[in-house]
């Protein structure tokens, strides 16, 4: 078995104490638990995320940030990267997930 790489879908962190798996879309059973509906983050970027004030693009998946937080240069600097995607297509994140994120909780 090859050795799995656990890193932050956003900013490419590997310590796995500050990784955190998020919910794309809110969890609502089984249903919403698989991992299409899932994002492994760091844990500020995971709170960003759910607080709608970080979302992924779901046509390109590149980052997306609030004008929130845009004042922050680390958070900032993140706007317009791409994602660190899966290497298995059938494991990357659900679009319409993302665009559900995208389009209904980010504050632009």
């Amino acid at each position: 078995m090859k050795h799995i790489i656990k890193k932050c879908a956003v900013t490419g962190c590997e310590i796995i104490e500050m990784l955190e798996a998020a919910h794309i879309y809110p969890y609502k059973g089984s249903n919403t638990n698989k991992i299409q509906n899932g994002l492994l983050l760091r844990s500020d970027i995971h709170t960003l995320f759910d607080l709608g004030l970080i979302s992924i693009n779901p046509e390109n998946y590149t980052i997306e940030v609030s004008h929130k937080v845009f004042k922050d240069n680390y958070y900032s600097n993140l706007k317009g990267s791409k994602i660190y995607l899966p290497k298995r297509n059938e494991s990357y994140p659900d679009k319409n997930s993302l665009k559900n994120h995208f389009e209904n909780i980010f504050i632009k």
